[in-house]
């Protein structure tokens, strides 16, 4: 089953949201400061950011590699760390669209289905849907390793 990314309304504002920080195994492991430059952001702009201590891997290595069995355990552990939050950001991309759209190997449960549809990079367009925050208008650049910034400007 593939979800596609469905854009946030004006109504629902990030602020009302719990948000689930969620930082891949490689960002964990090898570029930490991007998991925590990922968490001061959203908490700069005054966001309900939380860590749920026990996530692990979303399961993207073992499903790359045909280990369906594996790949279903991650999945199931990463759904239900994740399942509490409106909203689930993440700094990489290819995690995101392996829950997007690769959380296969398991029963498409009333859970599955909200972190599939409720998860997001943290440059996704949808995420943000151009919207004001502390009257702030959000511009996204890359820089030179791949890791979102972002900058306000009144």
């Amino acid at each position: 089953m593939s979800t596609l990314t469905q854009p946030l309304s004006r109504a629902e504002s990030l602020r009302d949201m719990k948000i689930g920080l969620f930082i891949p195994c490689y960002i964990d492991l090898v570029y930490p400061e991007v998991g925590i430059a990922t968490l001061e952001l959203l908490e700069r702009f005054g966001l309900d950011v939380d860590y749920p201590l026990t996530q692990t891997c979303c399961g993207q290595p073992m499903s790359n590699s045909g280990d369906e069995a594996n790949a279903a355990a991650a999945e199931r552990l990463f759904v239900e760390n994740f399942k509490p939050y409106d909203c689930i950001v993440g700094p990489a991309g290819s995690c995101v669209k392996q829950v997007r759209h690769h959380f296969d190997t398991i029963e498409q449960t009333d859970d599955v289905q909200h972190v599939r549809q409720n998860t997001f990079e943290l440059d996704d367009r949808s995420l943000i849907n151009y919207t004001m925050m502390s009257s702030s208008i959000l511009y996204f650049q890359r820089n030179t390793t791949g890791a979102a910034l972002i900058s306000s400007k009144y």
